[in-house]
């Protein structure tokens, strides 16, 4: 094998190696972590004006 292709050979696997990471996700403060528990539990109106939330119940509970 010769030098170029060795060399090319080397950076392509390091490319390939860089490129390569995990996905990562952090459940951070803002998210909860239990439902709304009532007409009366303030994080509701977040949901109820959200189209996708509302969808989402739709196609989960109907």
């Amino acid at each position: 094998m010769n030098d170029f292709a060795r060399a090319s050979l080397t950076g392509l696997m390091a490319l390939m190696v860089a490129g390569c990471s995990a996905e990562s996700r952090s459940a951070g403060p803002d998210l909860p972590q239990t439902g709304p528990t009532g007409a009366q539990d303030p994080r509701a109106a977040r949901y109820e004006r959200n189209v996708y939330q509302v969808a989402q119940g739709g196609r989960y509970f109907t």
